[in-house]
């Protein structure tokens, strides 16, 4: 079967356990729909995938942190497709290319290009009898559902492997810290964050977002909560102001740039500045505004979707229940129902976009999604989303 570019990948983070770096991984969909043929597809895809890397904007995708990538042996064959990819810092390899004769040279080829390798695939028993002599590599990917065990970690580490721990849940490090150096997952794998009472402006926000969430949102009103924010009163005049250029007149009164706006402009301004109250990570920050988009997409533009998709993206990561969240955002039943038990087709689309963000592909299609039309939604979404935070960075800078 031959496939053709672009194809669907999906994004996962590299978390060091320290807390001290984050990266970005990037890999085929396609070997996650088809995991008993994923060796055969891995031949099949070809080219494709080396010519998808090529073509994909990756800043748009990762904001400026380094890029790791899956590799198939065409990728490495044609390793000079990748010489314009920024930041990229290393491959993923198959420990089915580490036992084949042309590995040498490959590896040679991947150390001159100033990149790393990270072995993935390995079977219980680590690195083994399927390679001769030095690897080349950096890292090991074990799977904290298959093959993550002392003995493992001591002989691969005895070999000069750092450990890279895949499959585990968010709470996994807590207790086993020794065993990687490194955790690959969804962006919400980063520790917890304290809860903390509400910061300065948060209480408009909420009030706001109440407000916006009703049928016919009394602008009015939400012009009077949000008021008693100064600093949310600067960022909606200037982005009012921002988005009126070319015209003769500017916008002074926050009503008028309210109206203006309109609430659906005004909902996801109040909605990011709640979140840059809870989130000094931009790439946290930017991981929350996707998922809200992508449910908002995948819903047919339902701006319910897009809220439930934030308060529940912004509860994981800041330690609170889904729940409260909802409570005290003044959502609607739907909504609510959707964040607490995953209820109805709201609650369906949420929990498919989360087992996504994890590359948990099973459990997507067991909640009545197409994991294709997911990764096309979430990687048109990433770079919009990014966009609006650098408007947002400069209408905080303003």
């Amino acid at each position: 079967m031959a496939f053709e570019p672009p194809l669907a990948l999906k994004r996962l983070v590299i978390h060091s356990v320290k807390a001290e770096w984050k990266a970005y991984a990037f890999s085929p969909l396609i070997l996650d729909l088809d995991a008993s043929r994923a060796d055969v597809i891995a031949e099949e895809i070809g080219t494709a995938l080396a010519q998808t890397y090529a073509d994909t904007d990756f800043e748009s995708l990762t904001m400026g942190l380094p890029i790791y990538l899956w590799v198939n042996e065409k990728v490495l064959e044609n390793l000079y497709l990748l010489e314009d990819i920024a930041n990229l810092k290393g491959l993923f390899i198959p420990i089915s290319i580490l036992s084949q004769e042309n590995w040498p040279s490959y590896a040679q080829a991947i150390h001159d290009a100033n990149l790393e390798i990270i072995v993935d695939d390995l079977p219980d028993g680590g690195i083994g009898a399927h390679t001769t002599g030095s690897t080349g590599a950096e890292w090991a990917v074990l799977s904290a559902r298959k093959n993550l065990v002392s003995a493992t970690v001591e002989n691969l580490r005895s070999k000069g492997f750092k450990i890279l721990v895949a499959d585990a849940p968010r709470s996994f490090f807590d207790g086993n810290v020794d065993l990687g150096e490194a955790y690959l997952g969804p962006m919400y794998y980063g520790r917890r964050s304290q809860q903390h009472p509400l910061a300065p402006g948060e209480a408009q926000c909420l009030e706001a977002l109440r407000l916006l969430s009703e049928p016919n949102a009394n602008l009015a009103e939400v012009s009077a909560v949000l008021s008693l924010d100064p600093e949310m009163t600067i960022r909606v005049l200037h982005l009012a102001n921002s988005a009126a250029i070319g015209s003769s007149q500017r916008i002074d009164s926050l009503t008028h740039a309210i109206v203006y706006l309109g609430a659906q402009r005004i909902s996801s301004l109040v909605m990011t500045s709640m979140i840059s109250a809870r989130l000094s990570d931009p790439h946290t920050m930017w991981s929350v505004l996707t998922r809200a988009s992508v449910c908002r997409t995948l819903a047919n533009n339902a701006e319910a979707a897009y809220t439930a998709g934030l308060l529940s993206a912004l509860a994981e990561e800041v330690g609170e229940a889904s729940e409260s969240m909802a409570i005290r955002a003044g959502v609607s039943f739907e909504v609510s129902l959707a964040l607490s038990s995953g209820v109805g087709d709201l609650g369906a689309l949420i929990d498919a976009v989360r087992a996504y963000e994890r590359a948990d592909i099973p459990e997507v299609i067991r909640h009545g999604w197409d994991p294709v039309d997911i990764a096309d939604a979430y990687f048109r979404a990433l770079p919009t989303t990014y966009e609006y935070l650098k408007l947002l960075h400069s209408v905080s800078a303003a």
